[in-house]
């Protein structure tokens, strides 16, 4: 029996030594002294015990929050990968939080634009018909390429609404003959109107820019043309102004206006009418400078008139 319990003793030894990393030594030392068993020997083992459990819970708070972090970082990854290939968004950021700040500071600095996108087209119904139909890849280029044009047009539309109101509220202000005739007075302006589709507008703040082949208009000294004049100028190719204007405008009743005998030829006939109008044509044509066109444009009106005035006679 003693040697079981002494067999019983080294076993329990054994693995206390081991359970808690412990020498034989240092437990003979918890356990006895020279008397013999300790009174708190009981209590020192348990003091043993409650380290090593103190320690294991440590051990594992720690894991657990290394876990936690290694998890949280994955999930942040994931979420800010998918922002960024939603938005199109890449700036750098140190964390996911500093880049959604930018993100919202980029919107806010530049706001979307009213204009149509690429998205607008694929929302057109020619578009999604031909999506739906999986029609081959020229078409939709044909259709896309007609809804293109569509926008330019409505820009262009829309500019040109904007530049005849311009045109208009300085044309309100020249001083013309009275037009008795509401229809004739109204096809008059239409057709005065209509000149200004030839050309192209820019805007420089308060200032329209003439454009013609891409180019601002220009006269022969290369200064820019002035709007405000260029619709005085056009204005007098299509009405006559009561007020007095330099020698060899339109409508002022000089009879010297360049070398055309309107006012000082009798016109023989309506062939020698058209001979003369001809001419005009001819030098028209051939003529460079804006200006001088313009000139010659009011020495044709001049000739229409004289030979109307003939034929009441």
């Amino acid at each position: 029996m003693a040697e079981t319990d002494s067999e019983k003793l080294a076993v329990l030894m054994s693995f206390i030594t081991k359970a808690y990393n412990k020498t034989e030594t240092e437990l003979n030392e918890l356990i006895e002294d020279e008397t013999g068993i300790k009174d708190d020997a009981f209590e020192n083992l348990l003091t043993i015990d409650s380290s090593k459990v103190k320690k294991l819970k440590g051990d594992g708070q720690l894991m657990f929050d290394k876990g936690y972090q290694k998890a949280e970082a994955e999930v942040k990854s994931r979420v800010e990968k998918a922002f960024k290939e939603k938005t199109g968004f890449n700036d750098d950021a140190d964390s996911f939080e500093e880049l959604l700040d930018k993100y919202v500071e980029q919107q806010t600095k530049n706001p979307k634009k009213s204009a149509l996108t690429d998205d607008d087209v694929k929302k057109h119904p020619a578009y999604l018909a031909l999506e739906k139909e999986r029609v081959p890849k020229a078409d939709f280029e044909k259709v896309k390429a007609e809804f293109e044009d569509y926008k330019a047009r409505v820009s262009r539309n829309e500019k040109m609404n904007s530049i005849k109101s311009k045109v208009l509220n300085k044309f309100n202000t020249f001083q013309i003959e009275q037009i008795e005739n509401p229809i004739v007075k109204a096809k008059r302006i239409d057709l005065f109107l209509k000149e200004f589709d030839a050309y192209d507008y820019e805007m420089d703040g308060d200032n329209v820019i003439i454009i013609k082949d891409g180019k601002r208009l220009e006269d022969d000294h290369g200064n820019l043309v002035q709007f405000d004049k260029f619709i005085e100028n056009t204005a007098q190719e299509h009405f006559v102004f009561l007020k007095q204007s330099p020698k060899g405008s339109a409508g002022n009743g000089n009879s010297d206006v360049k070398t055309t005998p309107a006012g000082t030829v009798t016109i023989k006939d309506e062939a020698h009418y058209a001979e003369l109008m001809a001419e005009i044509d001819a030098r028209q044509a051939a003529e460079k400078d804006p200006a001088k066109v313009i000139e010659i444009r009011k020495e044709r009106v001049k000739l229409g008139e004289t030979w109307m005035n003939q034929n009441k006679k």
